[in-house]
């Protein structure tokens, strides 16, 4: 039998768990796009003020693969940005220490 494609099956506890974490520990600026992945599809959303709140285990499983792909690739990102970042920082440290060498 084939497998099932992961992203139709539902999540575990853990997965939930994981995902609302990692929901939690984005930059202001993302939450928009958050907003915007679950309003697309569902109404489980409740907003109080300037906090949002998202009762998880009322969304839909297409939806938290969907949450859980956008933070994965935003975590992508944010490590190619920092391995870069650390790259030009080691090659700026390497010319200073030969520029004092000599």
């Amino acid at each position: 039998p084939k497998a099932k494609d992961p992203h139709k099956r539902d999540m575990t506890f853990e997965e939930k768990q994981k995902l609302s974490t990692n929901l939690q520990s984005l930059p202001a600026e993302r939450l928009d796009a958050i907003v915007q992945i679950i309003k697309k599809r569902n109404t489980a959303l409740s907003q109080h003020d300037d906090e949002i709140e998202v009762d998880i285990d009322s969304v839909d499983t297409e939806t938290l693969w969907e949450l859980d792909r956008f933070v994965s690739n935003y975590k992508k990102n944010l490590s190619k940005h920092k391995r870069k970042a650390e790259l030009a920082q080691a090659r700026a440290l390497a010319a200073q220490s030969a520029r004092e060498t000599v």
